[in-house]
């Protein structure tokens, strides 16, 4: 091959382009769907609560907190969430500090696991939607802390969960 002038001058124009890249399929959609299996969780939690004859501010948050769970499942479904195959949450707690020791566990579950969730996201269009309901879950957290006497904001950063450990968790709490 000979060099020319031409050859000069289109050779590093060449070099510049990339080849086309493969979209790689987005795991979006699982992600979400870990998320979407603890706010079912959380969900069935509630609602045994509201079943049982707690009065006041324990009655208040269960409903509260179950209608806001419920919401937040919606939008998950809504952003595409495939949940994973979790055993059936069956919650049988009698008693007011049972309920609570259990709704505190499952709602400090819930906010590291959505901060673990996040980084992970390949659509950032997602962050807003995911980091809105993180915020009220960890308000959540809190909330039930302080029913329990405990310290509302424990540590100066909540922990953050891998998913494959938030589901191991998940999927240990929900079996009993």
């Amino acid at each position: 091959m000979s060099l020319t002038r031409r050859s000069f001058l289109v050779a590093p124009v060449l070099a510049t382009i990339a080849p086309p890249k493969v979209a790689e399929p987005s795991d979006d959609p699982d992600l979400l769907g870990l998320l979407l299996a603890v706010e079912q969780a959380q969900i069935a939690l509630y609602a045994r609560a509201t079943k049982l004859p707690f009065r006041g501010p324990v009655a208040d948050l269960a409903g509260r907190f179950g209608n806001e769970e419920h919401r937040h499942a919606a939008r998950l479904r809504s952003l595409g969430a495939k949940p994973p195959k979790v055993p059936a949450a069956h919650f049988t707690f009698k008693k007011r500090g049972d309920f609570l020791r259990l709704a505190q566990r499952l709602e400090g579950l819930a906010v590291g696991t959505y901060n673990g969730t996040i980084p992970h996201l390949r659509d950032v269009s997602l962050y807003e939607a995911v980091g809105a309901i993180a915020q009220v879950e960890a308000r959540h957290s809190a909330a039930v802390r302080v029913l329990r006497k405990s310290d509302p904001a424990p540590r100066a950063y909540d922990r953050s969960f891998e998913p494959d450990r938030a589901l191991h968790a998940l999927t240990t709490l929900l079996s009993g």
